[in-house]
């Protein structure tokens, strides 16, 4: 089999294998909506830093701010306001709050939750390897390697979330994650220290995730004049906020991202007169939802319908319905 033979080849099943994925995951509608369980106003204490380094814990500090200043949902108090607090009052003074603490930082500064903990430990392994230089299409593989030497760099650290309003922690983990970086034999080693921020930023992101999934919930929405099944889920076709009397329905897709199972997602159609129409609710695991508002005998004019999580209002999208087939 020639090179050109095995290119097409391999094209071909890239090609098949995107054309799958086109078929089974549905295209996202357009409309996200991110709502806390509870009003979230964090503050991030400076780790305890074990590692015998002594900078990390203060670093961990900055970055996973930096991570939680950048997800909806949650409010974090500035850094220098709360260092003035903790200066004055002399409170986590090893960067390692004790729930009573937490109580007085609650009290002093409005915050919620408190997010700390402590860096256990650094370890650094070197080792022999061997570093592809030629990739070989058919068979795939490695066709030319050369001797390397492989940096890898591990944290392992315990975090925790207290709840600054009852002094209870809420969330205690132990996380470990570690990165590497090859270069050839006889070449200078990688930089451990750009290693470790790798690692230090890629265990922020995992913390963040962690305080987002567990107090906000997620959902995506948009307006369609039809939809299809895609797989196990549902994508809408024709999107629109306008409806005229060749449309036989409005369909409203909701996929419930991040929600719990004991959850519950409801919406309600208003018409013009103010008249309301609510559906049955449904668990948050449910997934991909289509809601559907048939348009026969219904009255033209501005509608409204609202989506609801646990009974309280998360969105409200308007439309229009034009010259309805009740007239």
């Amino acid at each position: 089999m020639s090179d050109f033979v095995k290119i097409v080849f391999v094209g071909l099943l890239v090609a098949a294998a995107l054309f799958v994925v086109l078929m089974i995951i549905p295209k996202e509608p357009p409309n996200q909506v991110i709502v806390p369980i509870e009003p979230v106003n964090a503050a991030v204490i400076r780790f305890d830093d074990r590692s015998g380094r002594g900078t990390l814990g203060e670093e961990m500090r900055i970055r996973l701010e930096g991570e939680l200043v950048n997800r909806p949902g949650l409010q974090v108090l500035a850094r220098e306001r709360l260092d003035v607090i903790l200066q004055e009052q002399r409170l986590c003074a090893l960067g390692l709050c004790d729930p009573q603490t937490a109580l007085e930082i609650g009290r002093l500064t409005g915050v919620n939750k408190l997010v700390t903990g402590v860096i256990l430990g650094v370890s650094q392994d070197l080792q022999e390897t061997q570093i592809c230089k030629e990739i070989r299409l058919w068979p795939p593989g490695c066709a030319r390697s050369v001797p390397g030497t492989e940096l890898r760099v591990e944290l392992e650290m315990q975090f925790q979330i207290l709840n600054a309003q009852t002094g209870r922690i809420e969330v205690s983990e132990r996380l470990t994650h570690s990165a590497s970086q090859s270069v050839e034999r006889g070449q200078p080693l990688p930089d451990a220290n750009k290693i470790l921020r790798a690692v230090m930023d890629s265990l922020s992101s995992r913390i963040a995730d962690r305080i987002q999934t567990g107090y906000t919930r997620e959902l995506r929405y948009g307006l369609y004049k039809s939809y299809k099944t895609k797989g196990s889920a549902y994508e809408g076709e024709s999107p629109a906020t306008t409806f005229t009397a060749e449309d036989p329905q409005v369909v409203l897709i909701v996929h419930l991202v991040r929600m719990q199972p004991t959850d519950q997602f409801s919406v309600a159609w208003i018409d013009p007169q103010g008249n309301r129409m609510e559906t049955p609710a449904v668990p948050g695991d449910a997934g991909w939802v289509p809601f559907t508002l048939p348009l026969l005998g219904k009255p033209s004019g501005s509608w409204t319908v609202e989506g609801f999580i646990n009974g309280q209002k998360v969105f409200a999208e308007t439309f229009v319905v034009l010259g309805s087939s009740s007239q």
